[in-house]
């Protein structure tokens, strides 16, 4: 009798593609593609679903015989079996660089399995261990993930990366910082504008405010003021002798004296402005 191998039907296998990564040769060196780190996100979901106790994560199929050809058996995953795969292969858990069939990888792998707490505590790179090799020795050696499904390792698997996770999101957690709001760039045009308005005023003030000291030092308003005939009185005079044979009794103002605060006034508006277009250049 005959003995045919039959190949299983499409879809009842699920392979992930890093399960069938090989190292990239170069001549005599071997290196790896660039892996980002095991992302714990896609396996979060699993690990509610792995729980329940209903949950079916595949079968032993095959075996049957007929006609003289005999269809090995094989282990068809379920759906959500499936989706578990995919998510171990999308948060990179199955490891290139990590040698799988090393005596130390090997002894590590074991001791994770055989030690009741090792999983609980285990780091990322040990789950990404025990996973590669479930992973990649199904391959082999057909039923280790369901085996490992059984004995409820993948569950307990999957907690110790919820509780990573868990551990990681209170790390990775920003602080609430006070933040106090920046001032709008029309804001700060305006105060700036605003400044540079009662600085010029200032200055112009300044300017008008001299230019009156100045002239009332200098007796600007009158041509005879009444403090020189006040002078020349008390030293017996009749009045201020204003020039050679005239003697003034009494004040004479100024021409320009009814101008002189127009003048005042021109002087300090025209500082002001003067100040404003300089502090607008420096400003820009």
């Amino acid at each position: 009798m005959s003995v045919e191998v039959s190949k299983p039907r499409k879809g009842s296998r699920f392979r992930p593609v890093s399960a069938l990564a090989l190292p990239l040769s170069r001549g005599s060196r071997t290196s790896f593609t660039v892996q980002p780190p095991p992302d714990p996100v896609p396996l979060l979901p699993f690990a509610n679903l792995f729980a329940d106790p209903n949950f079916v994560f595949g079968k032993w199929v095959g075996g049957d015989s007929r006609d003289g050809i005999v269809q090995l058996p094989f282990y068809a995953f379920s759906k959500g079996a499936q989706d578990f795969l995919r998510a171990v292969d999308k948060g990179n858990w199955v490891r290139p660089d990590v040698n799988w069939r090393g005596d130390a990888e090997g002894e590590r792998y074991h001791h994770l399995c055989s030690e009741p707490a090792a999983v609980e505590t285990a780091t990322v790179d040990e789950i990404a261990l025990v996973l590669t090799s479930l992973v990649r020795g199904d391959r082999y050696s057909e039923g280790m993930l369901a085996k490992a499904f059984e004995e409820r390792l993948i569950q307990r698997l999957l907690a110790r990366i919820e509780a990573l996770a868990g551990q990681r999101h209170r790390i990775e957690k920003p602080r609430r910082l006070v933040q106090i709001p920046e001032r709008s760039t029309v804001e700060r045009k305006r105060m700036n504008t605003t400044k540079r308005i009662f600085i010029s005023l200032l200055i112009g003030l300044a300017v008008a405010g001299g230019a009156m000291v100045k002239d009332k030092m200098t007796n600007a308003e009158w041509v005879v003021s009444p403090e020189q005939i006040a002078a020349a009185k008390a030293e017996g005079k009749a009045g201020f002798e204003s020039s050679p044979g005239t003697v003034t009794v009494l004040p004479i103002r100024s021409e320009k004296a009814d101008i002189l605060p127009l003048t005042w006034a021109i002087f300090g508006i025209a500082a002001a402005a003067v100040s404003f277009v300089v502090l607008r250049r420096k400003s820009a």
